[in-house]
């Protein structure tokens, strides 16, 4: 018997809100057990039939769990007739947020495995209506079940010749991207292309580190999972850049079939050392020699099914044989294959330059990633705060990628290498995302539209920005809505994402607005700020303040100014006098500075709801 680790990680709008004080419930399966039916699931919850209970900590996460395992060696042999992991049942809630039910999460000997939870903000007007999709109305709507692999198979069957795109057997489609990137988000449709299933939006890197949690076994040898982990971002890739399904009028990117794609678990957990590979190499690829599109790297388990690519249990002989990951490709696809990576990445605001940065080093690159840092840590307090960030990487910016290292999975190295790069980038982008929509959607700007107003593809104008907003910034939190660009024009992406939205809460898919769309998009959209970023009456942006302005607003904004001035050193602290004059306006340009904003002097809705957001964060800190 040995032993594996279980770490849960709670969020509310994927990697953007970490939710404190969610309560996390594990139940530890004997060897062997199997849950049986929901109507059991939900019973085991009423009851409390749970071993161990956490508390999610300030970054949304609970301790490390310890659990006994079986032995390593059965994952490692694919004749071998006993499940090679443990199993347990998590249950998470927290007031304000659907609780969510999680069967059959895996835990492998030596090996920690991460169950990442996002709750969605709980909508008891849609539940009343009736249009919420879900068999719970007691809070706890969202049951996932994690299907247990056939004992020795780490995948149940094969890519079939239907899969393979036309790019490969040497016919061009028409609706070819124009060069290969790294998407932000995929969509996943939850079945075969054809059948009625469920679509969900996910972070590219999240999709990757899914399949490979799906498709193999973490105790493997690395360079089989590498391996298995390039052919699967190729798979991806070539998809996004052949626009296989676009072309042919589906709503989605990629199915979890593995007849036709690759699997993915919906709410499944992954493990950390696939994880640490996934941040790695994401933008890296397979490619004949010769040609732009990304290699589709059919495979399969070489064990119940065969293929013309790789097999994964043949991947795992051939790594213990001293197999390099390329060697390992080259075997199968052949050796008119390469690998390359690519630096258009969507979604980030810089790319990796090529040099580990540490301490003692600096340079522009560096400052950039501690004004990252300072941003993120207003959602992920426990990230040591950078007080100057010039560019030099002292003790305190080692302390601060250290920190986010260990938070979000990665070697905690004090090293910002390319995976630290952009993980930093990534969450950086996440939770300033949703911090400007969170400005934008409260400020005066905003105004909520009629519901009788009729929105169809072609229409243009203010009330389809504001539909594609509420859509947007409900699609952070509900992975089922699919995002849209905010450009006023009704174009198809906004139509699937009316869809997703109309299918998520049990609405009619008409892809045009009615009253009760509008309605439900509104409870929605108010029930997140509500739980999210509940702000006073007072705290409501006042209108734009600038030098020469006096009043109450002045006031106020210089008292919010004084208690963050207190711990971030760059900020004056200021006369609460209720004039807006010089020294008030430096300090809006060193605050602006501070998080990446155009240093106007000017308080606009962006600047105004991130002062109030940072005031709010330091005053539950020190009342906690």
């Amino acid at each position: 018997m040995e032993r594996g680790t279980l770490i849960v990680t709670v969020n509310g709008g994927n990697v953007a809100v970490p939710i404190e004080g969610a309560t996390v419930k594990i139940f530890i399966r004997k060897q062997g057990a199997q849950q049986e039916n929901l109507e059991q699931a939900e019973e085991k919850v009423k009851e409390g039939q749970f071993t161990l209970s956490f508390i999610t900590n300030s970054d949304g996460r609970t301790n490390s769990v310890t659990i006994d395992t079986p032995d390593t060696e059965l994952s490692l042999d694919e004749n071998e007739s006993e499940q090679p992991f443990s199993v347990a049942d998590v249950y998470v809630e927290k007031e304000g947020f659907f609780g969510a039910l999680f069967f059959g999460v895996q835990i492998f000997p030596r090996r920690e495995s991460i169950l990442p939870v996002n709750l969605e903000p709980f909508t008891q007007k849609l539940v009343d209506m009736g249009s919420v999709n879900t068999d719970f109305t007691a809070g706890y709507a969202f049951v996932y079940f994690i299907p247990v692999p056939e004992v020795g198979t780490p995948r149940g069957s094969n890519l079939t010749e239907n899969a393979i795109s036309e790019s490969e057997n040497g016919r061009f489609s028409p609706f070819i991207e124009s060069e290969v990137f790294i998407p932000e988000f995929i969509t996943v449709h939850l079945g075969n292309p054809s059948a009625p299933a469920e679509d969900v939006t996910v972070p590219f890197q999240d999709y990757i580190k899914n399949v490979a949690s799906s498709e193999i076994y973490p105790t493997w040898p690395e360079s089989a999972i590498r391996a298995n982990i390039y052919a699967q971002i190729s798979i991806a890739l070539n998809r996004v850049y052949t626009e296989w399904y676009a072309s042919r009028g589906f709503p989605f990117q990629i199915t979890n079939s593995t007849a036709y794609d690759q699997a993915f678990v919906n709410g499944r957990n992954i493990y950390g050392n696939i994880e640490r590979i996934v941040d790695e190499i994401f933008n890296t690829y397979i490619r004949r020699q010769g040609f732009e599109e990304p290699l589709f790297a059919t495979y399969c388990d070489g064990r119940t099914s065969t293929c013309n690519g790789m097999t994964q249990w043949g991947s795992f002989d051939l790594a213990n044989q001293g197999y390099t990951p390329i060697s390992i490709l080259k075997y199968y696809y052949g050796e008119n294959i390469e690998l390359v990576s690519t630096d258009n990445i969507r979604g980030i605001e810089s790319t990796y330059g090529g040099t580990p940065l540490s301490i003692g080093m600096a340079s522009e690159d560096i400052a950039e990633i501690q004004r990252q840092l300072n941003r993120i840590r207003e959602d992920y307090p426990s990230i040591p705060f950078i007080v100057y960030t010039n560019g030099f990487f002292g003790s305190d910016t080692d302390a601060a990628v250290r920190r986010f290292q260990e938070v979000f999975n990665l070697v905690s190295d004090g090293i910002v290498g390319k995976a630290t790069w952009y993980r930093i980038s990534i969450v950086y982008v996440s939770v300033k995302r949703l911090g400007e929509l969170t400005s934008e959607g409260q400020s005066t700007d905003f105004k909520y539209a009629d519901v009788n107003t009729f929105l169809e593809i072609g229409s243009q104008g203010d009330d389809v920005a504001t539909l594609q907003y509420l859509i947007e910034y409900i699609s952070i939190f509900y992975r089922s809505v699919q995002p849209t660009s905010v450009d006023g024009i009704f174009g198809q992406q906004t139509v699937n994402a009316l869809n997703s939205f109309q299918r998520t809460f049990g609405l009619p898919e008409t892809g045009t607005t009615t009253p009760q769309t509008w309605m439900a998009l509104f409870g929605v959209y108010e029930a997140i700020l509500k739980v999210v970023f509940p702000v006073t009456a007072e705290q409501t942006f006042p209108g734009t303040l600038q030098q020469g302005d006096s009043g109450e607003s002045v006031r106020l904004l210089q008292r919010y100014l004084n208690v963050i001035a207190q711990y971030y050193g760059d900020i004056p602290t200021l006369d609460e006098d209720g004039v807006f004059g010089s020294r008030t306006r430096n300090a809006i340009y060193e605050f602006q500075r501070l998080y990446l904003f155009e240093d106007t002097g000017v308080v606009d809705s962006l600047t105004w709801y991130r002062i109030v957001e940072l005031y709010n964060y330091i005053v539950r800190q020190n009342t906690n």
